[in-house]
């Protein structure tokens, strides 16, 4: 490469440099939340899907599965909030209603699902004797 060239190509780039520069296009504080320490909330759906363990995933690498198949992690991914997707202009596309329907039928499974573990470890608790150290007591 000569010097020409050479100085033609910075020219090059500190006009790309410039006319990116010159955009204003607004960059958001951040792209991705910062995971919350403890336990994941997950709302309520706004509309309960009455087979939401049949519900199948349209996108990804869980394509073609049931919402039942998954563990209790990828359940809770499908079924937490997510950030919206950007355009260029940092305005967010409106959300899919294929996107609405799978977030609903995961937060729908995700309740029901917590509800029979929460009932079962209640059901657990009252049904099992309670066992004291001082019951085998020789006096």
């Amino acid at each position: 490469m000569t010097t020409e060239q050479f100085d033609r190509l910075m020219a090059a780039i500190d006009g790309i440099k410039a006319s990116l520069d010159a955009r204003q296009v607004p960059i958001p504080a951040q792209s991705r939340p910062i995971p919350a320490a403890g336990p994941v909330l997950i709302p309520m759906p706004s509309q309960i899907v009455p087979d939401a363990a049949h519900f199948q995933i349209h996108f990804g690498k869980n394509k073609g599965r049931e919402l039942g198949t998954l563990s209790a992690k990828s359940l809770e991914w499908y079924a937490s909030n997510k950030p919206p997707q950007l355009r260029n202009d940092g305005t967010p596309f409106p959300p899919r209603s294929e996107d609405l329907q799978l977030l609903n039928a995961a937060r729908t499974l995700h309740h029901r699902l917590g509800q029979v573990t929460a009932i079962s470890t209640v059901a657990t608790l009252v049904m099992s004797p309670a066992t004291n150290a001082d019951d085998n007591l020789p006096f």
